[in-house]
């Protein structure tokens, strides 16, 4: 009698389990799929991300050594990469430009790469620091207006001591010699 209990128990739990199936069978399915597809097409989106990273990162690092060799080139590749999404490699040649057309005299080329950056940058001191290449670079150019527009200086700025230096230097260039002595007396 035991055997034949226990058979009828497997029997019943085999029927309920085939109309547990039945009854659910497309959202097994979908669920089934689901947790089998979904991890591998994230894969292969981190993959081919990953991959147009590295592809922009070694196009930098082409430029770089054509500008040695073949500058225009280099140029032409770091031009096209300042118009990618990607905010490193953005930076990066854009840094790379001027430091180019700076280091062989070429100002008129980093005045017009400096004057056109209007990229989003998302991080605050980045935009610091454009701002201060900025009027450096346009620093016998500038006006007053310009460069205090430029040199914003808020307490806790983390480059106030060379804002605060940059205005002061501007002033005695333009002989103004009260407004240095009040830039110098800030702290």
């Amino acid at each position: 009698m035991n055997n034949l209990e226990t058979a009828l128990k497997e029997e019943v739990l085999k029927e309920r389990i085939n109309r547990f199936y039945h009854k659910n069978k497309i959202f097994i399915k979908f669920a089934l799929l689901f947790f089998i597809i979904v991890p591998i097409l994230i894969q292969i989106y981190f993959y081919f991300d990953y991959k147009k990273k590295e592809n922009l990162l070694s196009e930098y690092l082409r430029a770089e050594i054509l500008l040695n060799t073949d500058a225009d080139k280099g140029i032409e590749i770091l031009n096209k990469l300042q118009k990618t999404s990607n905010q490193t490699v953005l930076l990066l040649s854009t840094n790379k430009l001027l430091d180019y057309y700076l280091e062989n005299n070429k100002t008129k080329q980093a005045l017009n790469i400096v004057n056109n950056m209007n990229f989003n940058i998302k991080k605050n001191y980045i935009k610091e620091l454009y701002d201060i290449k900025r009027t450096i670079i346009n620093f016998d150019l500038i006006d007053e207006n310009k460069i205090l527009e430029l040199l914003k200086i808020n307490d806790g700025d983390t480059f106030k001591l060379l804002k605060n230096k940059l205005l002061y230097d501007y002033y005695i260039k333009n002989n103004q010699v009260q407004k240095a002595s009040q830039i110098k007396n800030i702290k």
